[in-house]
């Protein structure tokens, strides 16, 4: 399977980090992500992350649907959408 796709519903409004990652990945290093760097990574390119603060012009809140897809196919790719845009 080179693509995926999965929704998450925010319950809480808060601060949070979304994406992928490879096994290798240390997921203690995603969460500090400088400001303003809207996706991350890791030194190794092992994960592939977004802040909750970065993904639209207003802050997340309860009920809004956070869409992750993932192509590694050719080109590899990550997109995020919230409530389908």
């Amino acid at each position: 399977q080179d693509r995926a796709y999965w929704e998450v519903k925010v319950t809480e409004p808060g601060a949070f980090c979304l994406g992928v990652a490879r096994r290798e990945a240390d997921l203690d290093l995603l969460a500090p992500l400088a400001v303003g760097e809207a996706v991350g990574k890791d030194s190794q390119w092992h994960s592939w992350t977004v802040r909750s603060t970065d993904l639209i012009s207003r802050p997340v809140v309860a009920g809004d649907v956070v869409g992750v897809w993932f192509d590694q196919s050719d080109v590899k790719r990550l997109g995020f959408s919230v409530n389908g845009r």
